[in-house]
């Protein structure tokens, strides 16, 4: 069991290496995509050709967030065994403390 649980802990944090370069790498394409689309001088299409650039990246930061978002949850779900076990096992050192107290000092 604890190796499948440290096999879902390692493979969390790649996929959190893997959703940034991802997502870095979709970043850079919403700006080489603005940049290629030959603009012209005039303002009513810098102000289309603005706002599509714009819409772009905001739902590639939204996509960004909701992911990291999932990620960051999951995480909180596997940390909560590990915590939860080391409290377990601190309950488990004390009970063996006061067990021993009364035979210490005999």
């Amino acid at each position: 069991m604890k190796v499948l649980y440290r096999g879902a802990l390692v493979l969390w944090l790649v996929s959190g290496f893997a959703i940034h370069a991802y997502f870095s790498r979709a970043a850079q394409g919403t700006i080489d995509a603005g940049q290629g689309q030959g603009i012209s001088v005039r303002s009513s299409e810098n102000d289309g050709a603005a706002r599509q650039t714009h819409e772009a990246a905001w739902d590639s930061r939204m996509k960004l967030v909701g992911a990291f978002a999932a990620w960051a949850f999951l995480g909180f779900a596997l940390g909560l065994r590990g915590v939860h076990l080391l409290f377990r096992s601190a309950d488990r050192v004390s009970d063996v403390e006061k067990f021993l107290a009364p035979h210490r000092s005999g």
